[in-house]
C-alpha cells in the first residue's frame, strides 16, 4: 500500500455519514455470526461488525494496516489460505479494483468458501467517472455490473442481489470530470461532502439503485 492509499484510508475515516450508511447496508445482508473481511485495511468495518456482535477475522497484508489492526486487537491473517472457519460470510470492501488479476482472487474466494456460503463485495463502478483519483489510489479498473457478474458466475457463484450505491457521489465525479477538476485527498472537502451533500441526497439511491451509482454492492452465493 503506497502513501496515497494510506491517505485514502485515513481520509475516509472522516466520512462518518457515508461509512455508517454503507456499513449498515452491508451488515444487513450478513446472516452469519462469523465474518471474514478480506482486505480489512485499518479495520473500520471490522470495528463496526464487532459492535454488532459479530466474530470477525481480518485478512490483510499491508504492514501499516496490520500494525493498526493489531493495536485494535483484531484477529488477523495474511492470507485466506491460513483461515479455517465454517458458517461464515466473506466480505470485501473496495479491494478487488486494486488487484490486477481480480479473476484469480475471485476464484480464490470460491475455493475458500463452502457450498452455500455467501460473499459480499463493495466496489467502485462506472469508467465514465474514471479520474486522477483512481490513478492516485492505484485502481486497475472501475467495474460495470456486467463485468463483475460475469466474473463471479465464471468462478462458480450465483448472484443473489446487486445494487448501485451513492448516486450523488457518481454525479459529483461526473461533473468534476466534465469540468476537468483534479480531485485529491482533502479532508475538509470530504467532511463537507459527507455532512452537506451525501447526508442530504442519499435518498436518491432509492431512485437510482438499479441504474447507476459511484459504487456497486453485490451479494452472491457459492453454488
Amino acid at each position: 500500500m503506497q502513501g496515497s492509499d494510506i491517505n485514502a484510508l485515513e481520509s475516509m475515516e472522516s466520512a462518518s455519514n457515508y461509512n455508517k450508511h454503507i456499513f449498515s447496508k452491508i451488515s444487513a445482508q450478513i446472516d452469519t455470526k462469523n465474518v471474514v473481511d478480506f482486505g480489512a485495511g485499518f479495520g473500520y468495518f471490522c470495528d463496526y461488525l464487532i459492535s454488532k456482535e459479530k466474530k470477525v477475522i481480518a485478512v490483510e497484508i499491508n504492514e501499516e494496516a496490520v500494525k493498526r489492526l493489531k493495536a485494535k486487537k483484531h484477529k488477523i491473517y495474511r492470507s485466506l489460505d491460513d483461515v479455517s472457519i465454517k458458517n461464515k460470510t466473506t466480505v470485501s470492501l473496495n479491494v478487488l479494483e486494486h488487484i490486477e488479476d481480480d479473476k484469480k482472487v475471485i476464484k480464490k474466494f470460491n475455493d475458500f468458501m463452502n457450498s452455500g456460503e455467501k460473499i459480499i463485495l463493495y466496489l467502485p463502478v462506472s469508467m465514465i467517472v474514471w479520474s486522477n483519483l483512481d490513478v492516485l489510489v492505484n485502481h486497475y479498473r472501475r467495474y460495470s455490473k456486467k463485468d463483475i457478474v460475469q466474473k463471479l458466475e465464471s468462478a462458480g457463484f450465483s448472484v443473489i442481489s446487486i445494487e448501485y450505491v451513492d448516486f450523488i457521489g457518481w454525479l459529483v465525479l461526473l461533473v468534476m470530470r466534465i469540468l476537468k477538476v483534479k480531485i485529491g485527498f482533502d479532508e475538509t472537502r470530504i467532511k463537507f461532502y459527507d455532512k452537506y451533500v451525501f447526508r442530504y441526497f442519499i435518498f436518491l439511491d432509492k431512485v437510482f439503485s438499479k441504474t447507476i451509482g459511484k459504487n456497486i454492492l453485490i451479494h452472491a452465493c457459492k453454488e
